[in-house]
Parts: structure tokens; sequence; C-alpha cells
């Protein structure tokens, strides 16, 4: 393979300074000349992303279609996606995407951006497989590889966009919603786990995970003041919400979202003066309170082993409930009852193709078993179902 000398590029970053009141961009160009710009704003959050922008726009010219040559390189065009479209989205993302490439680059030996095409992603799937990697992640893998490649074709590098469709197996790999039984055994093993000191705060979470919908992380930000993360609003009022900034968003849009009446009560059971700062304060004997996703999850994980909740088996393993599943019970709880629409909006889809994939099925299931229900209760044994026969017949 031809060697290349890697591009330079233009960065910019956040720092602050004392003689300021707002944040500071510090732009750095290839040949090592530095400049600042304010940021205009205080907030850190608000800063970066003002940086993302402005690092996108400054590097435009950079890396421009025509200055690629006639055969780019994967990690030539990796570079600029990086740079013009990850700068601007939540790090979680940008981190899919690298461990995407990572795969992509060691299963396929990626080298020219041409030999990124939909059957080199068919391939990438099927050895993610042979990996032991689960339906659900070679799907997200080559997702994030195909949403690089249509980029590139939006900004007018690639001729033609890559359409690859990855369909999961059954519904029967998707998780599945626990019941209350279930529900009530992982908060009753919690203190063998954790201590009695600290159960509360992890009973609390999981209880607030369970009503609400919320994702992992979304309860992790959660907070009761700091309109920067996942806020709760009116409260006090008939119609209480969460305010979801932009950057917390899978769907990259500021909103108010309702608060469904029995999370209201949860929220409720914290009084006044102590609604300050986080609303979920899970503590741990090792280390006190944690914000770590991974250490939290991983606990729900150990909770969910503890009060042998299976979920699933396949190929041979057992899988027990996770924090997931506690998202996945509050929809399919509420799918039967409220319009699709309403639990997109529940659920913060984006999309209501999403709502229909996990939720129609499970909605259809309960609704059909509440009319059997009632036909065996109120109707097959009674004068009121020959009544009814006879209107149908006329």
């Amino acid at each position: 393979m031809e060697s290349r000398k890697p591009r330079g590029r233009i960065t910019v970053s956040v720092i602050k300074r004392s003689d300021r009141k707002n944040l500071v961009l510090k732009i750095r160009y290839p040949d090592e000349r530095v400049k600042h710009r304010t940021a205009g704003t205080n907030r850190r959050r608000e800063a970066e992303r003002v940086a993302g922008k402005l690092q996108a726009e400054l590097n435009e010219d950079q890396y421009s279609a025509d200055k690629f040559g006639e055969r780019p390189t994967w990690q030539e065009f990796k570079l600029r996606y990086q740079d013009e479209h990850l700068a601007t989205i939540s790090a979680r993302s940008r981190e899919s995407f690298d461990t995407a490439a990572g795969w992509l680059e060691e299963l396929c030996n990626t080298q020219y951006l041409e030999d990124v095409t939909t059957s080199m992603l068919s391939k990438l799937a099927s050895e993610l497989r042979k990996r032991g990697r689960s339906e659900q992640s070679a799907k997200t893998y080559v997702a994030r590889i195909q949403a690089a490649i249509n980029w590139g074709h939006t900004v007018g590098i690639i001729r033609r966009p890559i359409l690859l469709r990855l369909n999961l197996v059954d519904r029967s790999q998707q998780p599945r919603p626990l019941t209350v039984e279930e529900f009530e055994r992982m908060l009753e093993v919690t203190p063998q786990l954790v201590g009695n000191e600290h159960a509360a705060s992890w009973q609390y979470l999981m209880r607030g995970l369970w009503l609400s919908g919320l994702r992992l992380s979304e309860s992790i930000n959660l907070c009761w003041d700091d309109e920067d993360h996942i806020c709760v609003k009116n409260l006090h009022r008939a119609s209480p919400m969460l305010q979801i900034p932009a950057d917390r968003q899978k769907g990259r849009r500021a909103q108010l979202y309702p608060i469904t009446p029995d999370f209201a009560r949860l929220l409720k059971e914290t009084s006044k003066d102590q609604r300050v700062g986080p609303v979920f304060r899970p503590h741990l004997a090792r280390c006190g309170e944690t914000r770590s996703r991974k250490t939290i999850g991983d606990t729900i994980a150990e909770l969910g082993r503890r009060a042998r909740i299976v979920v699933s088996r396949e190929k041979g393993k057992t899988r027990f409930a996770t924090a997931k599943h506690f998202r996945h019970s509050f929809g399919a709880r509420w799918a039967p009852h409220v319009s699709e629409i309403t639990l997109a909006t529940l659920m913060r889809h984006q999309h209501i193709e999403t709502t229909r994939k996990y939720y129609v099925g499970i909605a259809a299931d309960q609704t059909s078993q509440k009319v059997q229900s009632v036909w065996a209760k109120e109707f097959q044994s009674t004068s009121s179902f020959s009544d009814h026969l006879r209107c149908a017949k006329k």
C-alpha cells in the first residue's frame, strides 16, 4: 500500500481564562499558529458545541473533495468524517463509530474508500457474528459505517450511497419485559449486594427506571435544577415534564417530554428542600456516590443475576435482566393503553418505526388476552351475549 503523509488539520479546544467572563476557543493550525476567540458563553457544554461547529467550518477547505485525489484512502475519509461530522455529535456516538471502524479495518482489511461496499458491510456483519457479537451489535456497527458512507455521498465525496438493511432475527432476541414479581425480586436482593446502608439509593434508582422509561445514561444525567442536563420541570403542576437538551438526545433536538403520573409520585417523595443536584445518587461502600454508567449498569446486571431473572437462553448462554429491561418493561406496560404516537413520545423515539418494531406486537398480544378474558367473564355465558348475537344477525 502506498504511503501518504497525514494531512494537517485545524483543531479547536475550549479553555478558561481567569481574566475573561466567558470561555475561550483556542484555535491551533497545522503550522502551529494559535489564535483565540471568545466562545460567547460561560457554559462548557455550549462552548464545546460552538468549538465543534467552528472546527468543522475551518477544516472545510482543508478537506474539499478534489483534494482527496483519484483514489482516497479509508483513513483520509475517516479523518474528514471525524472532523466535520462526529465533532458535532455526542461522545457515545463518536465512540460507537470508532469501535465500528476498528472492526471494519481488522476484519475486512479496509485500505481505500472504494473498498467499502454493500458486499463488504454484509461480510462485516457475518464476521462479527462469527466473533460472537450479538445480532443487535452487528447491526449497530454496520449502521455506523453505512451512516458515514452516506454522509460522504451527501457532501459530494462518494457518488452513490450504500443501501443495506440488516434484519434482526425474530423478536425473541429483543429484550423481553419483566413482570412486577421479577422487578420486586431485584429490589429484594439489593441489600445483599450493596449493603443495607446503600440499598435505598439503588432501589430508588431502579424504581425510577421502572416507572420512567429513561435510558440508564439519561437517569444518571437527570437533575433537579441544572438545565445543562436532563431537568425535572413543573413537578408541582398538573403536567410535569422532563426537559432534555439536544446533546442528551439521540435525535439531537432539545425537547420537553411528559412525565407519567406514577413517576411524578416517586419524584415527589423527595422533599422540596432536597431537590438539588442529581435526582438519583446510588452509593457503593468502596467509592461512595457513583456517576459511572459502567459501574451502575454492572451493579444492576449483577442484581438481575442474583435474583435469577432469566430473560433469554441462546447458544448455551443464559442471560439475566439488566437496566435496559426496565425501559422495555415500561414501554410494554403502556403499549396497550395509549396510541402509537403517544407511546413514541413517552419512549422518546425519534422515529415511529422504532415504536412499532418493539411494541406493537406486544400491544396486540396483550389486547388479545384482554379480549379473551372479557369474552370469558362477561359474554360467553350471559344473556347479554345472546342479545349481542341477535343484534349482529339483524
